[in-house]
Formats: structure tokens, sequence, C-alpha cells
């Protein structure tokens, strides 16, 4: 039974001051709720940003472009392939999308995207 007594005399120390009882208790919460927000995204997909290469900017390839856009994603349209790749490196974009010359949908058939 001595240890209820050296619990009951550690728990009296423990809240003696407001000060400790209020760190004891939502000390912990606190530090919840900053680790959680920092890992929480609100803004979904808007953080990511792509790149869109084409050599033929198909009504395909306008559809996945225009989809993308409508997910939330920030998307970049680029001239060349070595420009959007050079963006990649670079960090301004996270992705880079290539498109085959001869992106279209067929039947039994694949396609190629970088």
């Amino acid at each position: 039974m001595k240890w209820h007594r050296v619990i009951a005399k550690n728990l009296k120390l423990l809240f003696r001051s407001p000060e400790t009882a209020f760190m004891i208790f939502l000390g912990p919460i606190a530090i919840i709720l900053i680790v959680s927000a920092a890992f929480s995204s609100s803004t979904g997909n808007a953080a990511i940003r792509l790149g869109i290469y084409a050599q033929d900017y198909t009504p395909l390839v306008d559809d996945i472009h225009e989809s993308m856009k409508e997910k939330g994603f920030r998307v970049s349209v680029f001239g060349s392939e070595a420009d959007c790749t050079e963006r990649v490196r670079t960090g301004e974009i996270h992705s880079c999308v290539l498109f085959d010359p001869d992106f279209r949908v067929k039947q039994n058939g694949t396609n190629h995207v970088t």
C-alpha cells in the first residue's frame, strides 16, 4: 500500500502549481495539433506543379491538359522537351509529362507517356 501513498504524494506535488497541470494536459495536445497541421495539406493537388510537352497538341492532349487543371494541378505548357526537363532539374516544376507525337486512342493499342 506504500505505492498508493507515493503516487498520491506525486500527484499532489504535480498539481500544486496550475502551470504544471496546464502543461501536463495541454502540452501534448498542442504538440499533436502542430504536427498534424504540418503534415496535412488542405491545398490538395494545387501544390503539385506539372509541365506538359507534346510535338502535336491534339484534342486528346488538350483534354488531358484540361483534366489535370480541373483536378487542381498547376499545369504549364512548354515549347520543347529540353525546356520542360530543365525546369524539373531547377525545381520550378515537379514533373514533366511528355507525349508521343502519335499519341491517340487506339483499339488494342498502347500509348507512351514519359
